[in-house]
């Protein structure tokens, strides 16, 4: 009886603890964007990152405070009217639902940028092969699309003026600090390392194409060795109640006809 209420208890102050959590992080988030955006304005000349959010970015809701507090109310609704005794609170742990939606979003959305930035860079490699310079192609392909495409193309034509001003290096800084893409960083290091003489645009290119191409693999074969697990919790929260008011009904129906006298009932 004594772990029947203390799981509850413990369940009831993670979820607490978690909201508590969210709430500071959040918080402590816009006191530094904005410290950072004053003394930018102090410091040096504003520029282009940092001034959009990851949420932002990839068309996701930045602020789920009103859907936390939803799902903690559903949960608790849920399980008062399902349970009895201290753990009727255990519907508590739904706030951190959104949380977890989120971050499942922002890693498919990142998948379908890396998706988008694949065929990118083998539309750049292959004009680097025909001889055209990186600024121009990635010009090019900024202005070719227009309005169409997706996050990574919409993020390229944000920062037009940039490529335009201070060349691909800083433009392709701001793309890798906005979508947070690995792979993108090691291309701007690439990118780099043959502006020194190391190696050229056109290898350094072909290399990220190989790393963007292994890292989407490899996220697939994550996602499906991991979905079991993820199918899990649903199928708990929906198939096993059923399963069990199906099993245990005619037994504890069976049950209530004997003691009332009356033998075994039948079902209706």
């Amino acid at each position: 009886m004594r772990y029947l209420v203390a799981i509850p208890a413990l369940a009831l102050a993670a979820s607490a603890g978690l909201l508590v959590h969210w709430m500071l992080g959040g918080i402590a988030g816009v006191l530094a964007n904005r410290t950072r955006r004053m003394l930018d304005r102090v410091m040096a000349p504003v520029r282009e990152t940092g001034k959009v959010s990851e949420e932002e970015v990839y068309g996701l809701p930045d602020n789920l405070i009103l859907p936390m507090i939803l799902c903690a109310l559903g949960g608790l609704a849920l399980t008062t009217n399902m349970l009895t005794g201290p753990a009727r609170f255990v519907g508590a742990v739904a706030v951190v639902a959104p949380l977890l939606w989120r971050r499942r979003a922002l890693g498919m959305a990142r998948q379908r940028a890396r998706q988008e930035l694949w065929e990118i860079l083998e539309q750049v490699h292959l004009s680097l092969v025909f001889g055209g310079s990186l600024a121009a192609t990635l010009m090019n392909i900024v202005d070719k699309n227009g309005e169409n495409g997706g996050v990574v193309r919409g993020r390229m034509r944000a920062h037009r003026q940039s490529l335009l001003l201070r060349g691909p290096e800083e433009f392709l800084e701001v793309l890798s600090e906005e979508l947070r893409i690995n792979e993108l960083r090691g291309l701007l290091r690439r990118v780099r390392a043959a502006r020194r003489g190391g190696t050229s645009y056109e290898e350094a290119v072909q290399s990220a194409i190989a790393d963007v191409r292994q890292e989407i693999w490899h996220r697939a074969e994550t996602d499906v060795e991991g979905a079991p697990i993820r199918l899990l919790l649903p199928m708990v929260f929906t198939l096993l109640p059923t399963a069990l008011v199906l099993i245990l009904y005619p037994p504890a129906d069976m049950l209530r006809s004997m003691l009332a006298g009356a033998g075994p009932g039948v079902l209706p």
